[in-house]
């Protein structure tokens, strides 16, 4: 299971949990075969009940996201370093960057070459500064088309969605909202499988 689709699923479970937790309480407010004292205490212990499960739920999210923070950051290493020991894919990389030094190379032929390194973020950065500073048609197409590097932004995001999870996590369950649960959702779909963001906005 992906990062994405295990955090989205303990989402939906938290939600359940919530909901099933307001079906509970409400039946036994209502009930007419109970006293006030008998309601109340009654109460008391489903809300002591689904407060845990509630917390022990938020801490599962955070345990996933936790561990797909950490293979995130594992990956951008790994595509900034990964090839630095491979002599073919560098001595590649230099033949492409000095190509595209060149400004009579046709705008497709230097898509084709630009695509094979869409993934490297080091590799990325070479050729942004290779055609930076260039006004012809095909450096300034290559620009305009070159993926950001939004990682810190990636970070930044997760972690404040982390933040807001951790601040959550020990929020009175008789005051929570469905609606809290739609935005983490919403709010995961923004992003990849793997977390990566998948637009830069």
């Amino acid at each position: 299971m992906t990062a994405k689709k295990e955090i989205i699923q303990k989402i939906t479970t938290t939600d359940l949990i919530i909901k099933e937790f307001q079906e509970k309480y409400k039946a036994i407010a209502e009930s007419k075969e109970l006293s006030a004292i008998g309601i109340e205490n009654r109460l008391q212990a489903i809300r002591n009940e689904y407060q845990e499960k509630y917390s022990a739920a938020i801490g599962a999210i955070l345990t996933a996201l936790d561990t797909a923070l950490t293979q995130l950051e594992k990956s951008w290493k790994k595509s900034t370093i990964g090839n630095l020991d491979n002599a073919g894919y560098q001595a590649g990389l230099q033949t492409a960057l000095l190509m595209l030094k060149n400004p009579e190379i046709a705008l497709e032929d230097a898509q084709n070459l630009v695509s094979h390194y869409v993934d490297d973020y080091s590799a990325i950065g070479a050729i942004r500064g290779v055609l930076s500073g260039r006004e012809d048609e095909t450096a300034q197409g290559i620009l305009n088309s070159l993926p950001r590097d939004n990682r810190q932004r990636n970070r930044e995001l997760l972690n404040k969605f982390k933040v807001s999870l951790e601040s959550s996590q020990n929020n009175n369950i008789e005051h929570l909202s469905e609606f809290q649960f739609f935005g983490w959702l919403q709010f995961m779909e923004r992003f990849e499988d793997d977390l990566t963001l998948e637009v830069d906005w």
